[in-house]
């Protein structure tokens, strides 16, 4: 923490991609300048991965997320910093809506409905609620909370449902 004219700074950080590569070392990083570190991955750790990539590797890191998150707490929170994580479920970001409109209007809609059967609320989330859980966990409300996995997705993880039965 640096000091300003009042007192600490407090610095909080988001970071994206945490558990590998860059995303890794930067969190590593703001945790040493003494930020509070907020991890997102855009799968709950419990939820195997689905798809053209390694299903091995993409689970076992999305493993990692909720590992490293738990490690980097014990490491951090004797000097009062605290490191949470950010799962998410299905989100309506620029990348959702480019799959939707590269398929024709009939897959587009079988597409939305597998997407909101998912998750027990029906629907994708908004990148603004995303922002809001995120925001809560930076806050002075959430200052007794490190360590945590916390699922920001409309139920995906409770269900328990593999991408591809939807």
């Amino acid at each position: 923490m640096s000091a300003g004219q009042d007192g600490p700074v407090r610095r909080s950080s988001v970071v994206t991609g945490g558990a590998r590569g860059i995303g890794r070392a930067v969190a590593a990083r703001l945790l040493r300048d003494g930020a509070t570190v907020v991890v997102l991955d855009r799968d709950p750790p419990e939820q195997p991965a689905d798809g053209p990539v390694s299903v091995t590797g993409d689970t076992a890191a999305k493993a990692a997320v909720g590992g490293l998150t738990r490690a980097l707490a014990v490491d951090a929170g004797p000097s009062g910093i605290r490191v949470d994580a950010v799962a998410l479920g299905s989100v309506d970001t620029a990348r959702h809506r480019t799959l939707l409109a590269g398929q024709d209007p009939e897959q587009a809609a079988r597409t939305e409905a597998q997407m909101a059967a998912l998750h027990p609320l029906g629907r994708v989330g908004t990148p603004e609620e995303v922002a809001e859980a995120v925001t809560s966990l930076l806050s002075d409300a959430a200052a007794f909370v490190t360590g945590v996995v916390l699922p920001v997705d409309g139920g995906r993880a409770v269900r328990g449902a593999d991408p591809g039965e939807a």
